[in-house]
């Protein structure tokens, strides 16, 4: 029996060590230990059993598989994301796990208008959480409105912002994109950003960092957990050292 954990800590305090020894019994009791990564390691377990495997992600799935870039405006114009009336000519299909061919038939939940064809794209694709900090990205995406760039947060799943927490809507605003659990979508606008950030306070698989890395984006990730090792062996990721540098690095104002 394998004992797997993707998420933990770099810097453990007293209350990640209570919990260790509430586990630990049990999971000693595993022939081998996983851990994603090496700063994660609990303290007390035998080192030989234990082995240090990086997450990865389903390249076939419809989340992450190849779309032609005419498919990608498909997509997302039919999701009623860009505005882009030659896309209506073509099919927005994909390939489903099965082999069985899908189309987008549904549009997304949109706060503000579609994107006019021809806008760089900054994109974060996360859920609506705290340790993501949704907020702080909606208002650093904004910044960047000023620059002629389409700033885009998009939350996937049935987790939606609610309504207390959700900016108004004002020209200058981040748009923003629920696809709901429709990850072809969630593939599409991944493939149609200029550039994917990923603005988190914690991160314990780095999954969009993977992802936009697979897709051959530019990535700016918080220097946190996943997103720091995932970044640190590309060649196009880039990492913030503090949440102060995150809106002058997406705006454009300093180099990252």
């Amino acid at each position: 029996m394998v004992w797997s954990c993707h998420v933990g800590t770099d810097t453990p305090n007293d209350l990640a060590r209570t919990a260790w020894e509430f586990l630990r019994p049990s999971v000693q009791q595993a022939d081998a230990y996983v851990f994603s990564r090496a700063a994660y390691r609990w303290e007390g377990l035998e080192r030989a059993r234990l082995a240090v495997i990086a997450p990865c992600i389903d390249a076939f799935a419809p989340k992450n598989q190849p779309l032609e870039a005419t498919t990608v405006n498909a997509i997302l114009h039919r999701a009623g994301i860009l505005e882009d009336p030659d896309a209506k000519v073509r099919t927005p299909e994909f390939q489903r796990l099965n082999g069985r061919p899908g189309r987008v038939v549904r549009r997304a939940k949109m706060i503000h208008q579609p994107i006019p064809p021809g806008s760089r794209w900054v994109v974060q694709v996360s859920r609506w959480d705290r340790l993501k900090e949704p907020l702080g990205c909606w208002r650093a995406l904004s910044v960047t409105s000023l620059m002629r760039w389409a700033p885009i947060c998009c939350w996937p799943g049935r987790r939606r912002p609610r309504s207390a927490t959700t900016p108004k809507p004002t020209r200058s605003s981040s748009r923003s994109a629920g696809p709901g659990r429709r990850c072809h979508v969630v593939n599409a606008i991944q493939r149609r950003a200029d550039v994917i950030v990923q603005k988190s306070l914690a991160e314990g698989f780095g999954l969009t960092v993977a992802e936009a890395m697979w897709k051959a984006r530019p990535v700016l990730a918080s220097r946190v957990g996943a997103s720091r090792t995932r970044s640190a062996t590309a060649t196009a990721g880039c990492c913030w050292r503090t949440p102060a540098t995150w809106s002058a690095s997406v705006g454009g104002s300093r180099p990252c």
